[in-house]
């Protein structure tokens, strides 16, 4: 096994990852709405100019401009006033329109045209507003000074009723600057957002990574001295090292474990019914048991996997294990200690918390399964063993490595062929012999293949006349079966090895894992 420092470089390249994955989410909407919110300020400013033009013109003066030429000194004031709010508004141009009465468009006031003049070419947009007399922002081509704008066309009423537009302008040329502006702004926080996100994970890894290894020293101390009172997980794990909610669920129910069975094992010297006692033990194993267990069913972009598991007894000696891994890999297992009730469940908790922990510090399969068998092995006094098939699938290779430890021969589907038992190569089962090898295998995988993992409690099942399900008719059962997807292969494995066994009780744990290749 590794350094827990492993684990740590583990957990800050996912944590890396995230980062990446979100500033790569964000980037795009974030230019979006920089972009979007630029325009509509550059928008709001030009109708807020264009409607200021109402209030500059003193009353009548339309009407003036229409019967005489304008008073020279009032046509000066208002034309700087005119320039002051263009400025102030850093606008291109600002003029009002009006259209006389021969349906000529004339200019009402601007700070270069005298007023009356005939406006050349009026954009059919500005021709539109007269008739429709709707407000309108629009990106428009002036064809008086040859540039593009957005540009503001504000229909108005003066407060003597006389009906004319207001118009203003900004050449697009001056908008880009200041789009560029606010992206540099949001692409400057959104990178120092991301590089405190990573000292963060960097800190949180490192503070995370020291308890796995105490967790997992505890659970072996605790299996080791039958759960002894004086046996504190804050001695192990003081609470000061507790930086994630996994860590402390996990160390909460190890905690709650000992507790629970300490107090149990004390009840038992107390009581004399079997019956009462093993009914007690396998009601508190199966809750903690049900702890360790991942989510039934896994989904990425090319895989999908769905697992469970059926006790015999309320705690039960079968596992399962999913875990995704860096580089689009995902890891699976599946397995089945030896014995039943309160040390099996304990046992099966063990190896599933030993498998993740080496699974997320980088380990690969023999190394893994190495670990695995070199754990249960030394100091294994109770003699267990454990049956176990462990898989990574890579995605990217559409490669599947595998050991198989004894268990059951995994069932294949290609496509259009029918389920059938794999072929690998034998490896003794784990927890015997301390240095034993194991071998593992590659498989080639294309879209549509099936992995189908079972425990023999399904190819054991028995009916009343002493016959086995056995493999052939689970072959039969996965080859009937028209909906071919991982939650209901495996449900219809369990619902069926249950059936079989009609009225009888359930004698062994029953497990299935189906993976679908995509």
């Amino acid at each position: 096994m590794r350094k827990l420092t492993s684990i740590r470089t583990s957990l800050f390249l996912a944590m890396v990852l995230i980062v990446l994955i979100m500033s790569a989410v964000f980037l795009p909407y974030g230019f979006y709405s920089n972009i979007k919110s630029v325009r509509n300020s550059v928008d709001e400013r030009l109708k807020s100019a264009a409607e200021s033009l109402a209030e500059i013109m003193p009353n009548g003066f339309q009407k003036r401009v229409e019967s005489e030429t304008p008073n020279m000194a009032e046509l000066g004031e208002i034309r700087q006033k005119i320039s002051r709010l263009k400025n102030s508004s850093s606008l291109t141009s600002l003029y009002a329109i009006y259209k006389d009465s021969d349906g000529k468009i004339r200019y009402l006031i601007d700070e270069i045209f005298p007023p009356n003049a005939e406006m050349e070419n009026p954009n059919p947009r500005i021709l539109s507003a007269f008739e429709t007399r709707n407000p309108t922002v629009a990106q428009i081509k002036d064809d008086t000074f040859d540039f593009m704008a957005r540009t503001a066309i504000i229909p108005m009423e003066s407060d003597d009723g006389a009906f004319f537009i207001g118009v203003a302008e900004l050449e697009t040329a001056s908008i880009r600057p200041i789009i560029f502006n606010s992206l540099l702004n949001f692409f400057i926080l959104l990178s120092l957002g991301s590089f405190l996100a990573l000292i963060a994970a960097a800190s949180v890894a490192r503070k995370f990574s020291r308890p796995m290894r105490r967790l997992s020293s505890f659970t072996q101390k605790l299996t080791e001295s039958n759960f002894d009172k004086g046996l504190k997980l804050s001695d192990t794990l003081p609470e000061s090292e507790v930086r994630s909610v996994e860590v402390k669920t996990l160390a909460g129910n190890i905690d709650a474990m000992r507790a629970k069975l300490y107090e149990y094992i004390e009840n038992l010297e107390l009581e004399t019914q079997a019956r009462n006692r093993a009914e007690t033990e396998l009601k508190i194993a199966g809750q903690i048991q049900q702890t360790f267990l991942p989510k039934n069913d896994f989904k990425a972009e090319n895989i999908e996997i769905s697992a469970n598991m059926q006790s015999a007894r309320e705690a039960g000696g079968d596992l399962f294990c999913i875990e995704k891994l860096d580089g689009g890999k995902t890891a699976f297992a599946i397995g089945d200690v030896s014995g039943k009730g309160v040390p099996a469940a304990l046992f099966m908790a063990r190896i599933t918390t030993l498998v993740r922990a080496a699974l997320r510090n980088g380990a690969g399969i023999s190394d893994t399964v190495n670990f695995l068998n070199q754990s249960i092995a030394e100091n294994n006094e109770s003699c267990t063993f454990v049956t176990f098939f462990l898989a990574v699938f890579d995605a990217e290779k559409s490669e599947l490595n595998f050991v198989n430890c004894g268990h059951n021969p995994p069932i294949i589907k290609s496509e259009n062929a029918p389920f059938k038992a794999l072929e690998v190569k034998p490896n003794t089962i784990l927890g015997v012999f301390a240095d034993a090898k194991f071998e593992t295998q590659k498989l080639k995988v294309r879209s549509g293949d099936i992995l189908f993992l079972y425990t023999d409690g399904i190819t054991e099942a028995a009916n009343k006349n002493g016959e086995l399900l056995g493999l052939n008719r689970l072959l039969s059962i996965l080859n009937a079966q028209s909906d071919t997807s991982a939650k209901n292969l495996v449900n219809s494995a369990i619902s069926n090895a249950t059936d079989f066994e009609e009225d009888l009780p359930q004698t062994d744990d029953i497990t299935a894992l189906a993976a679908v290749f995509k």
